[in-house]
């Protein structure tokens, strides 16, 4: 095999077993994320179904189901506890409400329980706007449902009409605006019944007789004041993720149609165009509160519904993440925090390596050494900009008087350039005293580091310019400049640094690039420009 053939043979190598770490980094940071982040929760339905024993018609009835949202998902399959007397399908979705339903049908008289659980994921970093930002087109039979006039919803009452006709209709009057003036209306202009009250207080000409609302009240009247001003809109139920033991009543809110998308208002709670994370809804167009309905064809009667919600044990992966283990030691986020700034460089300083290879096996362009224009760089970073070029014309200008100074006595090169270090150190050193006197006093960290750096590239220039001559160290100077110019824009991000430390297996790829460069045998682009009279030439 040839050494071609086997450099590109290491380099896929490289490739595909960085491709892998990074992909099995990234499944076990994922999954331990999960882990962090996301709450286990159970729903469980708990219902009492009651058949006559002369019941003449099929006894159904439709329960809706959870429905996940970007930060509630579903995990499994439900489970249910349905005795063999009853049966049940999946109707998915329901008519044009949208609503997951399971079907019970009950073919025996008598009474029946039945259990539904639901396993829960709440996850709050995903985001939450993702669901009332998706536009949905409605049909022509959903726009008549969701703004039909219906009993519970009486749009054409009298009330409803008196109620908009104190809406302005001028020009500046806008949709938008008419929504929010009925929405403060339902939520300011209606108070909480007192329990003697509370009677008729959820039907919507009573409340808006007497401004006396229950949370339901609230809804369907809202509803019913933006289908009379032309608006769809529909009634939601559903749940809030929180420990409860025992519900007895989920949640309503509604949800308004405007600009293809629907936009959730609870004028109860005081949620408007969003509802909190923890809400998601199991029935869409429920006009009665309910999570069940009950088909008027059906022989049975009311069922006693109630509901439950508890938090689950975190997974024993989590509880057991701080137990050693050898895996332990390729993860180098887990160590000190102190110690992240400077483990994140040290991984950067590869990736300047390979934009020094790229410049100058490619590009053309010359620097001193590879390593000195990522140093260069970080001597930037760990210094701020004034602190460093403070240092960088102490540097130069300590360096260059003092050189021109010894070449009048005729040293050897090493204790002359000994005498240039000395000369640097003292400078800064009493430059460092009268930043202090002036109360403007850097870090240690932001003054020996960048003072070691370009002391030691200043040795470099010196050691350049008596071997090849003063103009050779000048191009390289430059060169060095501009390579260290892109390094600082990619060593001086932090995202990319902690990026690095989390998945430091990239160097994998780093290194399989670098091979790939190193079989680099092409023109450089500075030899394209710098021979392009004599490619004219051979092409005429």
């Amino acid at each position: 095999m040839s050494t071609r053939s086997l450099s590109n043979l290491c380099a896929v190598i490289f490739l595909v077993l960085g491709a892998l770490a990074l992909s099995m980094r990234h499944h076990s940071r994922e999954a331990l994320r999960v882990a962090e982040t996301t709450s286990q929760w159970r729903l469980t339905y708990y219902y009492d179904l009651q058949i006559a024993e002369d019941a003449p018609a099929k006894s159904t009835v439709d329960i809706g189901l959870p429905q996940e949202t970007p930060n509630v998902k579903i995990q499994g399959e439900p489970e249910d506890q349905v005795p063999h007397q009853l049966h049940y399908r999946w109707l998915d979705p329901y008519d044009i409400t949208g609503t997951q339903v399971l079907q019970v049908e009950a073919n025996t008289s008598g009474q029946h329980s039945l259990t539904i659980e639901y396993e829960l994921a709440f996850d709050p970093d995903a985001n939450g706007l993702t669901r009332w930002a998706d536009k949905q087109r409605l049909t022509a039979k959903q726009r008549e449902w969701f703004l039909r006039d219906d009993r519970l919803l009486p749009k054409s009452n009298d009330s409803v009409t008196q109620v908009l006709n104190r809406l302005p209709r001028d020009e500046e009057s806008t949709e938008s605006l008419r929504l929010q003036m009925l929405y403060d209306f339902c939520r300011r202009d209606l108070q909480a019944p007192e329990p003697s009250e509370s009677l008729g207080a959820d039907e919507v000409p009573n409340v808006l007789s007497t401004k006396k609302a229950t949370p339901l009240g609230r809804a369907r009247t809202f509803v019913t004041l933006c289908r009379a001003e032309g608006i769809p809109a529909r009634l939601v139920v559903g749940f809030e993720l929180r420990q409860d033991s025992d519900i007895r009543s989920p949640q309503v809110w509604t949800e308004v149609y405007m600009d293809g998308r629907w936009l959730p208002f609870d004028p109860t709670n005081g949620f408007a165009r969003r509802m909190p994370d923890t809400y998601f809804p199991v029935r869409f167009g429920g006009e009665e509160g309910k999570v069940w309905y009950v088909p008027l064809s059906s022989a049975m009667a009311v069922p006693t519904d109630r509901y439950s919600i508890e938090r689950l044990e975190p997974p024993a992966s989590l509880l057991a993440k701080e137990k050693k283990h050898p895996r332990q030691i390729l993860d180098l986020t887990r160590l000190p925090l102190e110690m992240h700034q400077a483990m994140s460089l040290i991984l950067l300083l590869p990736f300047g390596a390979l934009i020094t290879a790229v410049f100058r096996n490619i590009v053309g362009l010359k620097t001193f050494g590879t390593f000195a224009p990522a140093l260069l760089a970080m001597s930037f970073i760990y210094a701020d900009w004034g602190t460093g070029i403070v240092i960088l014309a102490v540097v130069m200008t300590a360096g260059f008087t003092s050189r021109r100074w010894l070449e009048r006595l005729r040293l050897l090169m090493v204790p002359r350039l000994s005498i240039v270090l000395t000369t640097i150190i003292l400078c800064i050193m009493f430059g460092v005293s009268l930043l202090d006197y002036m109360n403007l006093t850097p870090s240690a960290q932001a003054v020996l580091l960048p003072m070691v750096i370009l002391t030691t590239l200043t040795e470099r220039y010196y050691v350049t310019s008596e071997e090849d001559g003063h103009a050779f160290a000048v191009k390289l100077s430059l060169g060095t400049l501009i390579v260290s110019a892109m390094c600082y824009a990619v060593l001086s991000w932090d995202a990319v640094g902690e990026w690095i430390l989390a998945y430091p297996e990239a160097h994998l790829i780093t290194i399989a690039v670098l091979m790939y460069i190193g079989r680099y045998t092409g023109y450089r682009l500075s030899e394209l420009i710098r021979f392009r009279d004599f490619v004219k030439n051979e092409e005429g």
